[in-house]
């Protein structure tokens, strides 16, 4: 009897090399295509684009980091110093770096638990710490907000942590190796002197860029270049090694000044006491060596502490360098200046005598003395600073002979100090010199100066008719 399993065999084809054959074609010649694109990729990859993976590779474990340049120092003519940097540290974290390694920690702590005696995952775990809490104890901030701060920024890639640190200090806290916790190199500037300087010096930001005064002045000079350093980082990104230095910083200049600290230190506390002890808002002084036009000295009255971020800048008009910005009629200061016009003009010398009453009328105007001086020569008329005797000399000058003077001695244009803000000063124009203008003019009215330029002009009086920048 036939079983079924016999008629199911004789149904099947005979399988024969003729009838596979296509198949087995089929079957290698997909093989040798899969091979020869595996093999066409990999010399495309290592030979053709390697410069390209290379790039990649070197973007995973390569950094540029900024090497800051040293602010350059301010100091005075004998060389004590007004303006120094001071090198810091500022601590800053890596939010996403941090969460993304404590994972990656955890998930190894477990793997951990399950087989005690794998070696290679101790090793994964390795020596950084995690511990948010002794972070946060070892800067002294406080550890819910530290872990709010990472949880509220957890893709951000540059978190500060402590600003200002001594680099000591910073050390200790970068040796205990807390993760994701890097340093960067800051400098913080100091001022010996805080307040006698403070108007002239000026001040810098936090980034070490000047601000005020001769700072911002001179901050290219001063600021010098920060340089580029190209290091290796792991996959962590810790710093493993530096690789090349790609451009070194250039240190700021070190400027020396004219001022000499002393000077400015004696004539600050006379300002002060005298300030105080007259009730005044202010009080400025300049001194220049007459032989030089050498700047020695200028102070202001109430000054402020440049080192005190905090509380020293919330006062602005103390901030005022009223030296060189702060605009004033000269009054009476003028009136040497008005008999040097005279002996220039030739029509005057120094026996000369001019008549006073107490007083004259000039148009709608009255002049007056503080009494009656009588005929008075060209000394008395500075000793007992005559207003009268000034106009009448200015009457019997050309209308521009004044003004012009004025200028020739450095009024109405700033002064090659060029300090921020410095103000020109005022001289009325051709229009407005009228009868009066002009009479007003010469006891130092109508118009405005600076202490600068004031000290500039008298300064060429010292020098016997030299005007020294």
């Amino acid at each position: 009897m036939k079983t079924p399993f016999k008629k199911l065999r004789s149904a099947i084809p005979r399988a024969s090399l003729a009838k596979d054959r296509w198949r087995f074609m089929l079957l290698w010649s997909v093989m040798l295509l899969i091979f020869a694109s595996i093999i066409a990729r990999a010399f495309y990859l290592q030979i053709i684009d390697r410069h390209f993976l290379q790039e990649k590779a070197d973007q995973m474990i390569l950094r540029t980091d900024t090497i800051r340049a040293y602010r350059g120092k301010i100091v005075d003519r004998n060389g004590v110093p007004l303006a120094v940097s001071t090198p810091l540290m500022t601590l800053w974290m890596d939010p996403r770096e941090y969460l993304e390694a404590e994972a990656e920690r955890q998930e190894t702590l477990q793997r951990l638990a399950a087989d005690p005696d794998n070696r290679a995952l101790k090793r994964r775990l390795g020596r950084n710490v995690f511990d948010l809490d002794e972070l946060a104890l070892a800067v002294g901030l406080n550890a819910d907000e530290l872990k709010q701060k990472i949880k509220d920024r957890p893709r951000s890639r540059y978190l500060i942590i402590k600003r200002h640190l001594p680099p000591a200090t910073a050390q200790v806290i970068l040796d205990r190796r807390f993760q994701s916790v890097y340093r960067q190199v800051e400098y913080q500037r100091f001022y010996p002197q805080a307040q006698p300087n403070a108007q002239l010096i000026g001040l810098t930001n936090s980034r070490d860029q000047g601000l005020e005064g001769l700072e911002l002045l001179w901050n290219s000079r001063l600021a010098g270049k920060d340089g580029k350093m190209q290091v290796m980082r792991d996959r962590r990104g810790n710093r493993i090694k530096e690789v090349e230095l790609i451009e070194p910083e250039i240190p700021g200049e070190d400027i020396a000044l004219s001022i000499d600290s002393r000077l400015q230190y004696i004539m600050y506390r006379e300002l002060a006491s005298a300030g105080i002890t007259n009730n005044a808002r202010s009080a400025t002084a300049v001194a220049i060596d007459v032989k030089t036009g050498e700047v020695l000295a200028m102070a202001s009255w109430p000054s402020f502490n440049p080192n005190d971020s905090a509380s020293g800048l919330s006062n602005k008009d103390a901030m005022r360098n009223r030296a060189a910005i702060d605009m004033f009629e000269p009054g009476s200061t003028v009136k040497p200046l008005t008999v040097s016009a005279a002996l220039e003009s030739g029509k005057y010398h120094t026996g000369s005598i001019i008549e006073t009453t107490g007083s004259m009328r000039i148009g709608n105007s009255t002049i007056r003395d503080s009494r009656n001086l009588g005929n008075i020569n060209l000394e008395t008329l500075i000793v007992k600073s005559s207003n009268v005797a000034s106009a009448k000399i200015a009457q019997s000058l050309p209308k521009e002979t004044m003004p012009n003077f004025y200028r020739r001695f450095g009024f109405g244009a700033r002064t090659d100090l060029r300090f921020p803000g410095e103000s020109a000063g005022l001289i009325m124009p051709e229009s407005r010199w009228g009868v009066t203008e002009i009479a007003t003019m010469s006891y130092g009215y109508g118009l405005g100066t600076t202490a600068v330029q004031l000290a500039q002009a008298y300064a060429v009086l010292g020098a016997g008719g030299m005007i020294y920048p």
